[in-house]
């Protein structure tokens, strides 16, 4: 299982997340007509873990998901239970083997198309590779 794949199971069967996202957390980018709000995230790089046996079958990724919305307090709701619900996780996510989950460089940011507040938070996800 990927882990993209895995982290969209685990996300929207989280209370808190769903509570203010759904179901609405799409690949990027995110359906034109999608409700809002909605989280899209998309993967910025993979780093295997590299040993001399070749058996590490560890990887960390770095994804990052961008939260969009009417309203700026709704935006730093989704990306507070974003942060809650991932931010020092470990353990069995929808099949996917974690070491650890770690949150960093949530920011601000504004869509000059769609003129909606946004916010994005990037993590670090440490898993074994199958």
């Amino acid at each position: 299982m990927e882990p993209e794949q895995a982290l969209y199971a685990y996300l929207t069967s989280h209370a808190d997340v769903a509570a203010v996202l759904g179901d609405r957390i799409f690949p990027a980018p995110a359906p034109e007509d999608a409700a809002l709000p909605l989280a899209a995230y998309f993967r910025v790089s993979t780093n295997p873990v590299r040993s001399q046996t070749n058996d590490a079958k560890l990887a960390m990724v770095r994804i990052q998901f961008t939260v969009r919305a009417e309203d700026y307090g709704t935006v730093k709701q989704g990306l507070a239970a974003l942060r809650k619900a991932l931010d020092g996780f470990r353990g069995n996510m929808a099949g996917l083997e974690v070491g650890a989950v770690f949150c960093e460089n949530e920011r601000d940011e504004f869509g000059y198309q769609a003129r909606l507040p946004a916010g994005t938070i990037d993590i670090l996800m440490w898993y074994r590779e199958v």
